[in-house]
């Protein structure tokens, strides 16, 4: 799969491969794994992320070639598996941290809370 032609590495200081598959010059495969370790470390930093504006290129990716990098990522243990169980009214289900031990320390929310943002519930649990 080659990448639609972008100017998004125009005066960017991104890797030579991701430059050059940018420009067409290099297929995804050729990329795959770079992409891999960009998705993680992405994911890793737990901030609000956007493939459009978090992955370089990201823009011009498809839903199949964004499948592929998390998929890599995984195989290659660069991210953890965690469960995600859909839940009606949930955009992205329940995920299972817990089981995925990635759970350090477990806090009770105020009831106030419960149905407040994830932004704001993370801000408070950040000041404690």
């Amino acid at each position: 799969m080659k990448a639609a032609k972008s100017n998004f590495s125009k005066g960017s200081k991104l890797g030579n491969k991701l430059d050059e598959f940018a420009r067409g010059k290099l297929s995804f495969d050729d990329v795959l794994g770079d992409y891999a370790k960009k998705y993680s470390e992405t994911v890793a930093k737990n901030d609000k992320w956007s493939w459009n504006k978090s992955i370089p290129g990201g823009e011009n990716l498809s839903i199949k070639q964004k499948r592929l990098i998390k998929e890599r990522a995984l195989k290659d243990g660069l991210i953890p598996t965690v469960k995600v169980t859909p839940i009606e009214g949930m955009k992205y289900g329940f995920a299972d941290f817990k089981g995925a031990n990635l759970v350090h320390e477990s806090v009770e929310l105020p009831a106030e809370l419960w149905k407040a943002s994830d932004k704001v519930q993370f801000d408070w649990l950040n000041k404690k």
